[in-house]
């Protein structure tokens, strides 16, 4: 799979790429399922954040600074992880700028105000972008449904976001101590502001959520520590299956939805079987 940086999002197919068109019943109004064929939707992807990159996230989304997102809808950060309460943070609770700030510019405690650890480096890696993306067909299902299927297929996004953060929290929120990092080091686990975008900035149907893990951990000996940066790459492609697969029970139990075969990335589409073969077909309100 192509990787993709926060300034390119997915946009029209590239050279040599096709489109096919698939009909969905919605709502018992048949649209068309506008599916690209030869590029494939990215599962989970993850970069590593700067002492301002947090900066992007809170002014397009919660601050409401990017006239894009505000008019798409997309809600302001949530707290997520097993590490809040160390933090001074509530999951589920929005995020604030200042909170964002103190943790990934300063690495200072967002309600106390005391270091987290040593303070960051002008280069240090302040944490981590892990970006959950939903198959195209699911993103166009989002995009063309109605309220009733928006809101079931949001909800079905969102729980399989946490099932994924879940796993990933459970584990890879280790650190490193001792001389060069020699011995591995439990945590209380991590803390994540979770974005959620439904759209690209080209204006394509693009369901996914970038969830910022903060690169600080409080260690089960007292001490905060950067996270050990290998075991987030370890258990990404893990969490991306975990991910797919949460998002394919959940559509299931909500919606009348099937899906087509499952790729080598762990990654499938809508579909239903005719004849012996599937097509990348979601069928609701039939």
């Amino acid at each position: 799979m192509s990787r993709l940086s926060l300034s390119e999002p997915p946009g029209e197919p590239e050279s040599g790429q096709t489109c096919a068109s698939a009909v969905a019943t919605l709502g018992g109004k048949v649209v068309v399922l506008q599916q690209y064929s030869g590029w494939c939707c990215l599962v989970l992807s993850s970069a590593k954040i700067g002492r301002s990159s947090w900066r992007y996230y809170q002014r397009t989304v919660a601050g409401g600074a990017c006239e894009y997102y505000t008019e798409h809808g997309d809600r302001p950060g949530r707290w997520h992880g097993q590490g809040l309460d160390e933090l001074g943070l509530m999951p589920g609770a929005v995020v604030a700028e200042q909170e964002l700030e103190a943790m990934f510019g300063r690495a200072l405690s967002p309600t106390t105000g005391w270091a987290l650890g040593q303070g960051w480096r002008v280069d240090a890696v302040t944490g981590y972008d892990l970006t959950f993306s939903a198959p195209k067909s699911v993103s166009a299902l989002w995009a063309l449904g109605d309220p009733a299927t928006v809101s079931a297929v949001d909800a079905a996004h969102t729980a399989a976001v946490r099932a994924a953060l879940d796993f990933l929290d459970s584990r890879a929120s280790v650190s490193r101590r001792g001389k060069d990092g020699v011995d591995q080091i439990t945590s209380a686990g991590f803390g994540a502001a979770l974005f959620d975008h439904r759209t690209s900035r080209t204006g394509d149907p693009q369901l996914h959520t970038h969830a910022l893990v903060i690169n600080k951990v409080l260690c089960v000996d007292g001490a905060w520590r950067t996270l050990d940066g290998h075991e987030i790459y370890h258990h990404k492609k893990a969490a991306g299956a975990i991910y797919q697969t949460a998002l394919r029970a959940e559509l299931a139990n909500r919606l009348p939805v099937s899906f087509g075969p499952v790729s080598e990335h762990g990654q499938a589409e809508l579909g239903h079987r005719t004849e012996g073969h599937r097509q990348p077909v979601g069928e609701l309100g039939a």
